[in-house]
């Protein structure tokens, strides 16, 4: 006789049934229903076989409920052989079910066979605690295959097919950190700039932060979570400083950007773009070469505390706009716009700037506003020089301003010479007549050329008083004759006529300005140079002023303290002058103060 139970564990019915009876028992599975459960909600809710396709959703069956279980209402029946049997395989975190179904010889087709098949489907299923759900949407289709197949008489086979799926676990991807530029001074780069020493532009990619992507968890067909690798992320490690970074944010990462031309730093408070690049010493083991933009306002500080150098000799070389250094230069190049050095320079180091200062100087220097403490027989080129002393020097510069003379001087003034305080023996002051001649033939060329101009400024003065007293008496009839257009032709054309001749004459006006400041220059340039020297300052025996005239050189011997040299036709003419006043001297000396250290 039939019994029929509800039941969440139907072989456990079914042992209990068995003990009270000698009658070998099975069940059916009439129904069953689904019942969810939500932690968090503390709610449950029953779905009905009907509703079962909500669990094809993966959102839905992972998140919806953390537990499910079933309910099945079974029927005790008495237990018949079948012709047929199901073995179960999955894989270890039984996420896909697959069943293989061996048919005997002995199987015939029957009406109810493909109910028999589900039965003893979802029997194993229950025993093996599978929930009955996300079952293979092809799973009826392919059992119906399997009927057919035992109808036509294919027998003895073994037919395997898919049963159900779970919700696999989607692994997370570790984040990245991609470094375009590196504040390791320990990478492998070559002596033409290391990375941190290399200034970024503007606008260009620092670094980037990849996004990590979080591990999803999985669900199996047991209704029990599973969880993906777990994994360290890194973390964003860019914190910045300040805006001279910038970040723009993309789907999948962070890209961080310079704001503005500099160096690259890191400290306390984060990363940021530096004007200024602080290192101990600039070498081939350390720093590299160092090249910067010379337009950009960029400074490279070397503070160097020990006895070697502060930059060393070799290949390595400073390029920058603005360059101090606590320390000896050794025997390279340096180039920049303001250049400060606090300790002394190699014999055969080459400096080229704007604004110079140097303590002590032996090698060569290049430059327009230069202050110099000591110059030891170094050779300076300029526009305006400031030295405390020198010894065994080359000095050339237009306007030269000397508190200490000593010995061995070569001295090229082109414009002012002035000693403040000593001036010992075996120094020469030059003078170069190619300078004047070569002078003399700019003077000449502009002059000429100031003649041609004056005559072209007259024509075109001419043409325009004549295209204006045209206009001036044809106004009238223009007006009146407006559908005349022949005349109107006629008048546009000389107005044409008068603008061109407008901005003839302005440009021409503007060509006589330029010209007219060349001469000026060239006149005070031919005036000769102005040497004076202290009245109070003392000048040695020995010391001489110097004319180098077509490849000789003619001396005379320096005796006054205020002179004025000239050339007139090859010859040089020199005669006293007045000195310059304590004021002229204080304004002359006055255009280093910014250099003074």
């Amino acid at each position: 006789m039939s019994k029929l139970i509800k039941t969440f564990n139907p072989y456990e019915s079914l042992k209990q049934e068995q003990n009270k009876t000698s009658q070998e028992l099975d069940f059916k599975i009439l129904n069953y229903n689904t019942i969810c459960t939500n932690f968090k909600t503390r709610k449950k809710k029953t779905y009905q076989e009907e509703d079962l396709n909500l669990f094809y959703s993966d959102e839905f069956f992972l998140d919806g409920f953390q537990d499910i279980t079933q309910e099945f209402l079974i029927e005790m029946v008495p237990k018949n052989s079948k012709l047929f049997k199901f073995s179960f395989k999955s894989d270890k975190n039984l996420l896909c079910l697959k069943a293989s179904l061996v048919v005997s010889s002995n199987l015939s087709y029957y009406t109810e066979l493909k109910n028999d098949i589900f039965q003893e489907l979802f029997k194993g299923m229950v025993k093996y605690k599978i929930l009955i759900i996300r079952l293979d949407r092809n799973l009826d289709n392919n059992i119906n295959n399997i009927v057919q197949a035992i109808k036509q008489g294919f027998k003895d086979k073994e037919y395997e097919i898919i049963i159900s799926r779970g919700v696999d676990t989607q692994e997370g991807k570790i984040d990245e950190v991609k470094f375009h530029r590196h504040l390791d001074d320990k990478l492998d780069h070559t002596y033409d700039e290391k990375d941190y020493c290399r200034p970024v532009q503007k606008d260009e990619l620092l670094f980037e932060y990849v996004l990590k992507i979080e591990g999803k968890k999985g669900k199996n067909l047991q209704g029990k979570p599973i969880l993906p690798k777990e994994i360290k992320f890194l973390n964003n490690p860019f914190k910045l400083k300040d805006q001279s970074i910038y970040e723009i944010n993309f789907n999948d990462r962070i890209k961080y950007y310079s704001a503005k031309y500099g160096f690259l730093f890191q400290d306390n408070e984060g990363y940021g773009i530096s004007n200024t690049l602080k290192v101990s010493q600039v070498g081939l083991k350390t720093t590299g070469t160092i090249k910067t933009d010379l337009d950009e306002d960029v400074c490279v500080e070397i503070v160097n505390n020990s006895i070697d150098d502060a930059v060393k000799s070799g290949i390595v070389n400073i390029q920058t706009s603005k360059v101090k250094i606590n320390g000896n230069v050794g025997y390279t190049q340096l180039h920049g716009k303001t250049i400060i050095i606090q300790g002394a320079t190699h014999a055969k180091s080459q400096i080229y700037g704007s604004d110079v200062f140097i303590n002590i100087h032996k090698g060569f220097l290049q430059a327009d506003c230069v202050y110099i403490k000591n110059l030891e027989q170094g050779h300076v080129k300029a526009k305006d020089v400031y030295i405390e002393k020198c010894s065994g020097a080359i000095i050339e510069a237009d306007n030269i301003f000397i508190k200490d003379c000593l010995k061995g001087n070569k001295i090229y003034p082109r414009k002012k010479l002035i000693v403040e305080n000593c001036m010992k023996d075996n120094n020469k002051i030059y003078f170069e007549y190619s300078d004047i001649e070569k002078s003399n033939k700019e003077l000449f060329n502009f002059k000429d050329l100031s003649v041609k101009l004056e005559h072209s400024l007259k024509i075109v003065l001419l043409n325009l008083e004549k295209t204006y007293k045209y206009l001036l008496s044809e106004q009238t009839n223009f007006i009146n004759a407006k559908k005349c257009k022949l005349l109107l032709s006629a008048y546009s054309e000389k107005l044409n006529k008068y603008n061109f001749l407008i901005e003839q004459y302005k440009e021409l006006i503007n060509l006589k300005f330029e010209i007219s400041s060349k001469i000026d220059k060239l006149n005070e340039k031919m005036d000769g140079v102005k040497i004076h020297i202290c009245t109070n300052a003392k000048i040695d025996i020995g010391n001489f002023i110097c004319f180098n005239i077509n490849k000789d050189e003619h001396k005379y011997n320096l005796v006054s303290s205020n002179l004025s040299i000239s050339f007139q036709n090859q010859n040089p003419t020199i005669k006293e002058c007045e000195k310059y006043s304590e004021i002229e001297l204080k304004e002359f000396s006055s255009v280093f103060d910014y250099l003074k250290q």
